[in-house]
């Protein structure tokens, strides 16, 4: 894995691929709150960059680990490919002197059963906290983020 300087350089030169989840249950989507850039102050769904010769699978598996504390594998479980979606935001993670692009491969998971089941935490310290939301209240929210937003709304066809 890169140190955070490496990474800094990547950012600025190269847009990053990355996996995010629409996770629902029960008519609810989860969103965690971002405590930081991009898109800090906003609620988003759980998500995070591919590493270098990381299968997408891979990824998946250890985006929903690190993030939420969930041990998922999308061969054996319910996960649908939602769409590519262009991430562009005017910072990064460290400053405001360029923009982060990432290039986002959307699936949607269905949770068949009760939460408390999955055992779903914030296990990270991108996020303070989650919350389960109606589609409605997600495209109606002004806390919830725009890209967030275009993904659900398109994922609705899907849902």
């Amino acid at each position: 894995m890169l140190n955070k300087e490496d990474f800094y350089s990547v950012v600025k030169k190269t847009p990053l691929v990355s996996v995010d989840f629409i996770i629902k249950n029960n008519g609810k989507i989860l969103l965690g709150y971002r405590n930081n850039n991009p898109a800090r102050g906003t609620y988003f769904t759980p998500g995070g960059v591919i590493f270098k010769d990381e299968k997408i699978n891979e990824a998946i598996s250890r985006v929903l680990n690190d993030e939420l504390g969930i041990d998922y594998n999308p061969i054996k479980n319910n996960i649908e490919f939602n769409g590519v979606f262009n991430h562009m935001y005017p910072n990064n993670f460290k400053d405001e002197s360029f923009g982060t692009h990432y290039v986002c491969l959307s699936y949607i998971i269905n949770l068949d059963l009760p939460l408390y089941e999955y055992g779903i935490s914030v296990s990270d310290s991108q996020h303070d906290g989650i919350e389960w939301r109606s589609i409605e209240t997600i495209i109606n929210s002004n806390d919830v983020h725009p890209l967030v937003k275009e993904m659900v709304n398109y994922g609705r066809k899907i849902i």
